[in-house]
Parts: structure tokens; C-alpha cells; sequence
């Protein structure tokens, strides 16, 4: 759509409200194409829209954009292209719906996150859960009560102006950041849902806690993935306050409405349903990989999560964002330049931080793993590929003699 969108408008002025993806090679491609992105002071989060006028072309990011900007926007009578992701408007659904029930919405995320900015603005009342450590603590406060002014110091920047948690933590509906875990935010869902059976009774459980399939399965597949790859298997995000709540509601036989997600309206079967399933993949990847290519944008939140899986089982991971920052000035020199886990991205995406392995591809046989973000073009992986495999063939061309000769010591 931010493509066609040049070609539709090809003589107005047009604008990005952030990055369209988090990838660099799509948001270069558009400035390339004359558009430009609206400046954001990283101090306030605040958008400059001054450069906007009436009859410009404004592009809404795959992540959404707020009601607030929205509404700016049509009050500047811009017109509007609207490229959020229909998964994320999946999400906003829900906490509309929660919204008019009453209910706090509880949204495993990020809250800087332009998807978490975008999603919070459709909430009357919110509270944003980084992970299970924040839930436990949300949890135990619903149960316990607690000190409000260390809860508010916990959340700061995490909830709703005018957030009051011994009030509006009586009626929670799930929603989530569609790129963090399914299996992290389905173990919150069910925490929160197991904690409100012990506060009100089963009986009364849906009239304090609602749920619906929010889920993109785009994340946790390539996670899946990737603990194949290397061989392994993931283990499952772990509560011990919901595997206490679980054993003590072990006699109430009760369906948790957090765990009925229906197959059918998944994310990945509806992709399948428009696209057709993908190709048969090996089964047999129980010797794992020797490296790891991870391609996809430094900022991309679920390019990360396989950075970090792969850290995680210590296996060599070189995280880039195009192909060329592999082989050098030639492209076929043995080198990669790559992100490590440690810079932080925006050191990373100021085109610093980075570090370069030498000799990264070894000679002979060896399992080379390759995975990238859910927003990373096809064509550029396939360009990654390209460079990484001209590489691994001529490093194998040269003779052990020679090779051997390159890399010995200069004798005195």
C-alpha cells in the first residue's frame, strides 16, 4: 500500500507518521520515492505534523497510529492512507469492546512501543505488563492490595492518566503488543484470569474478566522455528503464583476462557486461507546449526527475540539488516558486520555500536541457520543468502596449503 500509494499521488506531497515497518530497506525505499517521515523528539515522544498540509498524502504505519494523531490528521484535512496491520486493528477491537463493558484493559507490551502507543489511545483505563514478573505483581496486588504509590512508581509511563489501581483492577480484558510471545502472553492471560476465579468466585468470573483471540501467530512461529534450527526446545514461560493458583482450583473444573482460541480464526490459519500453506520444511534438525544469520531492522522487537533465543543456547548469531554488511567493500571478503545484542539500538541505529567477525564462515562442511523478522522483505534475504553462499564458495576453493599461509604468523 505505501508503494501504490507514490504511484496513486504521484505529484502530492507525501508523509510517514513513523517508520511504515521497522526494516530500513522498505522505509529507505519510500524516501527514495520522495516521501518523507514526520520528525519525533525522542525526549517528549511528540510528533511535529506542522509540515503537514491540507491535501497531503499521510501514510499510517503498519503499527497504527494513535486516535489523537488520527483525529489531528483529519482536523488538517490530510488524506489519509491507512496501512495498519489488520492484526493490530484486531487488537483495537478488542479494547473497544472491553471499553464498553467497563473494563480495564491489561495489554502485555511495551508501553513506548508505537503498536502499544497506538493501541493504549483506544482504552479509557489501562495498565501495560512488560512480562509474567509484572502480572505476578498486578496479580498479587488484586488479591492483596499493597502500597498504591509503589505500584503507580512501578507503572510510571505503563497506565492510564488518572490510574487508580484499587479501583480499576476489579474488571480486566486481555489485549497484547502483537510482537511479543503468544506463549508469554497467553500464560498472563491465564494468570489474570485464574486470579479473578480466586477474588470473585467462578460464578462471577465473566463479569470481571474478558478475552478474545488477539493473538499473531507470525512471532511465535519464527521462534518455534528457530528453537528448531538450533535443535532444542523452548521452555514455557513459568508462574509459580499461577501454578499455585492451578493446584488450589484443581477441583473447580473450570475452562479458562483465556485457552479457548479457536483454531480456525488464528492468525496463521487465515493467512493459510489467503495465501496457502507454506512448503514442507525438514524434520530432522537435531544436530542444530554452527551460525546464525538473523536479518531484520535493529529496532524490530521480534528480530531481537531470535537474537536473544540464539545467545540464549550460546550459539554464534550475527544480527544485520541487509547484505551489505556482509563481504565487505568487495562483498566477497569472509566478514559480517552485525549488531551485537549488548549495543542498544539506538546506538545501533546511528550506525554504531557494531562489530565485524573475520573469517566467520569456516572451510568444509557446516550448518548454516538463517531466520529474519517478520517485516523483512523476501528479496532481501534472498540477497543475504546470495552473498553468504558466493563466500562459503570461495573460501572452500582456496587450498588448505594456502589458506593455511594466509593466516600463519610473519617468522621473525
Amino acid at each position: 500500500m505505501a508503494y501504490e500509494a507514490r504511484r496513486f499521488f504521484p505529484k502530492k506531497t507525501i508523509w510517514c507518521t513513523n517508520e511504515i515497518i521497522h526494516n530500513p530497506v522498505v522505509n529507505g525505499d519510500l524516501q527514495k520515492m520522495g516521501m518523507g517521515f514526520i520528525h519525533q523528539d525522542k525526549a517528549t515522544g511528540l510528533k511535529d505534523f506542522s509540515v503537514v498540509n491540507e491535501g497531503d498524502v499521510v501514510l499510517l504505519p503498519a503499527f497504527g497510529a494513535s486516535i489523537d494523531e488520527m483525529a489531528h490528521l483529519q482536523a488538517k484535512k490530510a488524506l489519509i492512507v491507512d496501512t495498519t496491520c489488520p492484526w493490530v486493528a484486531r487488537v483495537w477491537g478488542a479494547v473497544e469492546t472491553g471499553k464498553r463493558k467497563g473494563a480495564t484493559s491489561v495489554i502485555h507490551g511495551k508501553a513506548a512501543h508505537e503498536e502499544t502507543v497506538a493501541t493504549t489511545s483506544f482504552a479509557s483505563s489501562y495498565v501495560v505488563l512488560k512480562g509474567i514478573a509484572d502480572a505476578e505483581y498486578v496479580c498479587e496486588y488484586i488479591l492483596q492490595g499493597g502500597d498504591k504509590q509503589e505500584f503507580m512508581e512501578r507503572f510510571k509511563g505503563a497506565t492510564s492518566p488518572g490510574f487508580n489501581p484499587d479501583e480499576d483492577l476489579d474488571r480486566m480484558s486481555m489485549a497484547n503488543q502483537t510482537t511479543m510471545m503468544r506463549s508469554e502472553t497467553m500464560m498472563i492471560g491465564k494468570l489474570v484470569e485464574r486470579t479473578m476465579i480466586r477474588k470473585h468466585g467462578p460464578a462471577d468470573l465473566n463479569k470481571h474478566f474478558l478475552t478474545s483471540n488477539t493473538i499473531c501467530d507470525a512471532t511465535q512461529d519464527r521462534q518455534d522455528a528457530m528453537y528448531k534450527m538450533l535443535g532444542k526446545s523452548a521452555a514455557p514461560p513459568a508462574s509459580t503464583m499461577y501454578e499455585s493458583l492451578e493446584e488450589e482450583q484443581a477441583e473447580l473444573e473450570v475452562q479458562l476462557l483465556s485457552t479457548k482460541i479457536k483454531q480456525s480464526t488464528s492468525s496463521a490459519a487465515m493467512e493459510n486461507k489467503m495465501k496457502g500453506p507454506g512448503g514442507d520444511v525438514p524434520d530432522d534438525y537435531s544436530r542444530g546449526v554452527d551460525l546464525v544469520v538473523i536479518i531484520g531492522g535493529y529496532n524490530s522487537s521480534n528480530t531481537t527475540h531470535l537474537v536473544e533465543i540464539c545467545e540464549e543456547q550460546e550459539v554464534p548469531v550475527y544480527h544485520i539488516d541487509d547484505a551489505s554488511r556482509i563481504g565487505g567493500a568487495s562483498g566477497l571478503e569472509n566478514l559480517i558486520e552485525h549488531k551485537p545484542l549488548a549495543t542498544p539500538v539506538s546506538v545501533a541505529m546511528a550506525g554504531e555500536g557494531m562489530a565485524i567477525a573475520r573469517d566467520f564462515l569456516p572451510r568444509g562442511a557446516v550448518r548454516i541457520g538463517v531466520s529474519s523478522g517478520a517485516s523483512t522483505p523476501d528479496n532481501v534475504v534472498d540477497e543475504c543468502l546470495s552473498r553468504v553462499l558466493a563466500i562459503k564458495a570461495k573460501v572452500d576453493a582456496v587450498p588448505a596449503s594456502q589458506a593455511e599461509a594466509e593466516v600463519a604468523p610473519a617468522s621473525a
